[in-house]
């Protein structure tokens, strides 16, 4: 007890004490001398001074305050002992030094908790503070192979004794693998307890390389098909690394690659195939001198090479669908079932699980038109969320024009968001060169509208672009006394670059020399191979000579069969029939385009925009061409014949006779384009799925010479196989969710159970040694140290709903749902696989961010109502909201009132009776006792 202090409420009633003692000795001293010393009198004054002073006490409030030392105050040091921060340990630990010594002068409970996966109670909470860190330095660990944050935090919220004066002091590097501690922290404070953190930084300094993924196929593949296999590595070195893959347990000779590396990600293809269908446990390996932690030298995955072959095709008449049936089912390889979309009930209210029955859909032919209500939204659940095939085809309607892929049909709709390419309004790949008179006459303003010919010009080029398609190319050219090149052959999509050159042309001087403006036109135009259609148009007062020699070029640019360059005019200021007129109409003639005579400048811009959209440039000129192989390391191609093309393009060798005109979306695989990089067949993937379309029709119409043919059979074939599933989708009464962490994965069934059943299942252990099988109905977390446990089953109390399982073993595991009758029978069945390679613990660059975890260090003490120690050495913020004395207060008032009255009556009792002191008693009895 210290800091003893005496208060009074009312301290003026204190005067009373002198009246009262006069009042009090007065009268005693008025007693005769000889009276006073009589024992009753005096022991009377002595209560009555006594009383006096109690009252008095009582009436002014006193109150005796004094100070103890408070020994409730709790600090359990949480301490992240995973394998990450031993890095660290020699800073984390003398910083746990430091805390405990700093605790021993005011009274403090400490107590230490380690964690790492799981949590050690190292040091009970205690005041003797001499031997904590001897304890904790010998105290067994955890398991230190990953970091759990969360869950030692509630681990420690369950230790406080008072938690309304502790608090939890986190020492970690912030890194953590499972759970997420924001999502517990606030709940540990509204109990009271307060969450300091101390921010022990930590990274893997050695020279290290890891595999930190696998990229398998993402398509469809068959036994003995070869595929690329990409293995990622991430290195905070440089050096040489062999990557050795092991398929169900037997080392691939034929896969083993060497690879050099940089510091950073990068990744090493590989080439494997199957030999075999069903599960394979693939495991890859990497053997290198920079890699010092061995245990993410290991990557496990898996594929399941199952056999799909159940297609269904919808078209719209059994004669159209027919040849790519044939085709299909010849020699066994795929069972296919059609259906008329027009007259099949089944498809009027088809749904996704409908569709599911069926490993693929083949769209033959089909517009959104044609679709029920509601079809495209059921085949984008069966594509995107199921991971079903789907093949578009294309195909002619009744008056021989498209019909599957037209922008008018499709646009805005859900089908059309499905597919790799997107409907247009197709028009050849478009050159236009503008060759521009500048010449002084087109200086001559207007009276309409003020302002000169040049001036309209460029406004009529600048027309010219904003009716191009993105396919097209724009050139130009300037004449006056001589030509000039403004503007190269340049893309469409380089509008800014074309846009600057046509605002460049402001000058208006010289003659007007047609020839050499033309011959330059023709030229730009005869050397650009991705165009199909070519048109020069000339933008002239007219007032031009030597006529002979541009008509030639005209005539020539036209005759050329590589070219066919066509011209038009516009002739401006002169009308019909006028002298100008005359001369450029037999310019167009000559070049089979048109003439614009035009005096009112204002329909300028308009014409020139409608001459790109006339029937002889926008028209395609369906021809028999042989379609170019795009990538020919795809497998779409395997087994089908191409020979080199001009310019290094691979073409195949057979012909179709058209196709439909679309554009290739971002994200898509083109595969097979036709002149000009046009799509003739482009896939991706849409969700879980795989989505093709093929921009022709498979019915023999322009694609009899392609379907009859052994490679292009080969390429439908493989087209049909590479959008097959990777996994099973038939409909099943159960639905899994499953949320993988780092050793936490979460098990979420949705399904509807009818009275007494159950959802029951186990989690398979695989390895080539055998199998090991945990059940999910029975918890097994007590088994801290097994590889593989639940944590918290499938039971009543949660539905049969959920499950938690723990895997920390790297390998393969089989996990099987199933659902259960009151007597025991299985009524549904569900499984998938699940692989573990190692613990994000040894990923080295994972929550390699220091200012994202400060920033997270930072929330965590907020939501704790803590702070981040910002002094490791001296971290006297842990200690300074800690009320470390107690003031307590005695009121002493009811003890001294009940003194006072008790004293009272005695005083009375003292003046009406006689009494002897206890030593008079004794003596008399004495006494007595010697006189008999």
């Amino acid at each position: 007890m210290e800091n003893c202090a005496i208060t009074f409420s009312s301290p003026w009633f204190l005067l009373f004490l002198i009246p009262l003692a006069l009042l009090t000795f007065i009268p005693f001293f008025r007693i005769p001398k000889k009276m006073r010393k009589s024992r009753n009198r005096v022991v009377s004054l002595v209560l009555h001074l006594i009383v006096v002073t109690l009252s008095v006490f009582v009436l002014s409030g006193m109150l005796f305050r004094y100070t103890v030392p408070n020994e409730k105050n709790e600090i359990i040091l949480l301490v992240d002992v995973s394998d990450t921060e031993q890095l660290s340990a020699d800073r984390r630990d003398e910083f746990v030094r430091t805390v405990i010594r700093q605790s021993s002068y005011d009274f403090y409970k400490v107590g230490v908790v380690t964690f790492g996966f799981d949590q050690n109670y190292a040091v009970p909470l205690t005041n003797k503070t001499d031997d904590i860190y001897e304890r904790y330095e010998t105290a067994s660990l955890p398991d230190v192979s990953a970091t759990n944050v969360a869950d030692a935090l509630l681990y420690a919220k369950g230790l406080f004794t008072n938690p309304e004066t502790g608090k939890i002091v986190l020492i970690t590097d912030g890194k953590e693998t499972d759970k997420e501690a924001s999502s517990v922290i606030r709940a540990i404070s509204a109990s009271g307890i307060k969450v300091d953190v101390a921010n022990i930084t930590s990274s893997y300094e050695k020279s290290d390389v890891e595999i930190v993924g696998v990229d398998l196929p993402d398509y469809h593949i068959g036994i003995g098909e070869e595929f690329n296999v990409g293995v990622t590595l991430s290195a905070n070195a440089d050096g040489n690394a062999i990557i050795e893959l092991y398929d169900n347990g037997v080392k691939q000779e034929s896969a083993v690659q060497s690879a050099d590396f940089r510091t950073g990600t990068q990744t090493v293809m590989l080439r494997h195939s199957f030999a075999t269908s069903g599960l394979h446990e693939l495991e890859f390996k990497i053997v290198s001198a920079v890699s010092t932690l061995e245990k993410n030298d290991a990557y496990c995955s898996y594929f399941y090479l199952q056999i799909f072959n159940k297609i269904l095709m919808i078209g719209r008449n059994d004669e159209e669908c027919e040849p790519l049936k044939e085709l299909l089912t010849e020699g066994g390889d795929f069972e296919v079932t059609v259906k008329n979309i027009l007259t099949s009930d089944e498809l009027i209210d088809v749904t996704a699980d409908y569709l599911r029955a069926y490993d693929e859909v083949i769209l033959n032919n089909i517009a959104y038109s044609d679709m029920p209500e509601g079809f495209d939204k059921e085949l984008y659940k069966y594509v995107n969320t199921y991971g079903g095939g789907l093949l578009t085809v294309g195909g002619q309607d009744e008056s021989g024009g498209a019909h599957s892929y037209v922008r008018t049909d499709m646009v805005g709709t859900t089908y059309q968001e499905i597919l790799p390419v997107q409907a247009i309004d197709y028009t050849p790949p478009l050159g236009v060169v503008v060759v521009i008179d500048r010449s002084g006459s087109m200086g001559t303003t207007d009276s309409a509208s003020g302002r000169t010919y040049l001036e309209w010009a460029t406004d009529g080029a600048k027309s010219c672009l904003n009716a191009m398609s993105e396919r097209d190319y724009m050139g130009i050219v300037t004449l006056d006394t001589t030509e000039a090149v403004v503007l190269p052959l340049t893309p469409r999509t380089q509008e800014a670059k074309i846009l600057g050159a046509i605002e460049s042309i402001d000058t208006a001087n010289g003659g007007t020399v047609l020839a050499g403006a033309l011959q330059k036109a023709g030229e730009m135009l005869r050397g650009e191979k991705n165009i199909s259609k070519r048109h020069i148009i000339i933008v002239t007062d007219g007032i031009v000579s030597e006529t002979e020699t541009y008509e030639s070029i005209i005539r020539e640019n036209y005759e050329n069969e590589a070219a066919s360059i066509t011209l038009s005019v516009v002739l401006v200021g002169s009308k019909e029939g006028s002298a100008p007129a005359q001369d450029m109409k037999a310019a167009v003639e000559l070049g089979h385009g048109r003439l614009y005579a035009i005096t009112d400048m204002k329909t300028l811009q308009r014409l020139m925009r409608e001459e790109l959209k006339v029937p002889e440039i926008t028209e395609v000129n369906m021809e028999t061409f042989n379609p170019i192989v795009y990538n020919a390391a795809s497998s779409v191609f395997k087994g089908v014949e191409y020979g080199s093309a001009e310019e290094g393009g691979l073409k195949m060798n057979v012909t179709l006779d058209g196709f439909y005109g679309v554009r290739i979306k971002k994200n898509a695989e083109l595969l097979l384009t036709g002149e000009y990089n046009v799509p003739i067949y482009a896939q991706w993937k849409f969700g879980k799925g795989s989505v093709g379309s093929f921009m022709c029709d498979l019915s023999g119409n322009w694609s009899g010479d392609f379907m009859s043919s052994e490679s292009g059979a080969r390429f439908i074939k493989n087209v049909a196989s590479i959008l097959m599933p990777l996994e099973d989708i038939r409909p099943s009464e159960i639905n899994v969710v499953f949320d993988e962490q780092n050793y936490f994965n979460r098990l979420d069934v949705y399904t509807s159970l009818e009275a007494g059943e159950t959802v029951t299942g186990k989690i398979v252990e695989l390895s080539v040694d055998g199998e090991i099988e945990h059940s999910l109905s029975s918890s097994g977390k007590n088994d801290k140290s097994a590889s593989c446990y639940v944590e918290a089953a499938f039971s009543a109390d949660n539905n049969y709903s959920r499950c938690d399982i723990v895997i920390k073993a790297p390998g393969t595991y089989k996990i099987v749902i199933e659902k259960r009758a009151e007597n025991g029978t299985v009524v549904a069945t569900e499984y998938f696989y699940k692989t573990f390679s190692y613990s994000a613990e040894y990923d080295i660059f994972a929550d390699s961010d220091q200012e994202k975890i400060n920033e997270k260090l930072a929330i965590w003490a907020q939501k704790g109502n803590g702070a981040v120690i910002s002094d490791l050495e001296d971290p006297i913020e842990i200690f300074k909201d800690f009320v470390t004395d107690v003031v307590k207060t005695f009121d002493p008032r009811i003890l001294f009132l009940s003194l006072a009255i008790a004293l009272f009556l005695i005083d009375i009792a003292v003046r009406k009776f006689k009494f002897k002191w206890p030593h008079e008693i004794i003596r008399a009895i004495r006494e007595k006792r010697n006189g008999k």
